[in-house]
């Protein structure tokens, strides 16, 4: 069979330095002699779904290439029309929120990830759904959801793991814990919690391994819940949680579930695969349809 590649190519990644990437991916594919179309996001699902519908009946793709950052495979999951659940999808990192990729690659550089996606070896991964959004990498509630909201009002100069740094120092003194009410396997537990991270994979934020036991295709969520923190031990306990060794910690409540909701007092900010959002109210299950990863 031919194989036809379309490009979902996020033309604003890493700060329009993802055309630099696209340049590399289409020379590799002119040299491969694949056949290749290149579809640029659009910031609205529903217009994102319907470019694809018209790409997938004009061009009919084998398989969709993604290029761009965590983000960009996020908006391909929210914007995927049924009829492409079943094409292969492989991430080039060209963005400059890449983690989802160190699931399975250990050298996740941009040359690396292309032979990877030249492969043409799939693994389906499983997909999660938080209210109405799909997300495939985790999502994070309190003070996780304030770096980001921190991320998307205050620009910097830095970008990847030392912007995510950069925030998460400027909040860890500022945040206040909230009350929140979690429930999973059966059990309810109220507490003041500083974050509540839900991956399904291990990594976020560049470097951070909140959820260092997670598995992308295990049928299960890897749960981090911390409860409140004192201010002068944060700094102390950050490097524990960059590194994923701060399981053992006492305020740290480990587990793995395949449904779980989280309730709020009032509306909180939260990030889904590191895009902010906003809700009270979390209820997060399993998407039936799991999504073909090419992994090499």
């Amino acid at each position: 069979m031919t194989r036809r590649i379309l490009i979902f190519h996020n033309a604003f990644a890493n700060k329009g330095k993802s055309r630099v990437g696209l340049s590399k991916i289409k020379v590799l594919l002119h040299m491969e002699k694949l056949q290749s179309y290149v579809l640029e996001t659009l910031a609205n699902a529903d217009d994102n779904r319907i470019a694809l519908q018209k790409a997938f009946d004009e061009f009919n793709p084998t398989e969709i290439w993604v290029s761009g950052g965590d983000g960009t495979l996020y908006l391909l999951l929210n914007s995927l029309p049924h009829s492409m659940w079943h094409l292969p999808v492989a991430v080039l990192p060209t963005g400059s929120g890449n983690d989802f990729i160190k699931n399975y690659l250990t050298n996740h550089s941009l040359n690396n990830a292309l032979q990877a996606a030249l492969s043409g070896i799939t693994m389906p991964c499983d997909v999660w759904q938080c209210n109405n959004l799909l997300f495939i990498h985790g999502l994070g509630i309190g003070f996780d959801g304030q770096v980001v909201e921190s991320m998307t009002k205050r620009k910097t100069l830095f970008k990847g793991f030392l912007g995510y740094y950069y925030h998460v120092i400027g909040q860890l003194l500022r945040y206040r814990e909230k009350e929140f009410v979690l429930e999973a396997n059966n059990q309810k537990t109220a507490f003041n919690c500083f974050m509540i991270t839900i991956g399904n994979s291990t990594t976020f934020g560049g470097g951070f391994k909140i959820t260092p036991k997670a598995k992308i295709n295990d049928g299960l969520l890897d749960v981090c819940a911390i409860s409140a923190v004192t201010v002068l031990k944060r700094p102390l306990y950050l490097k524990k949680v960059e590194h994923g060794s701060h399981l053992h910690l006492p305020m740290v409540n480990y587990f793995t579930a395949d449904k779980i909701t989280i309730n709020t007092q009032q509306i909180v900010a939260g990030h889904i695969d590191g895009e902010l959002f906003y809700d009270s109210r979390f209820e997060i299950k399993k998407h039936p349809v799991p999504l073909n990863i090419i992994t090499g």
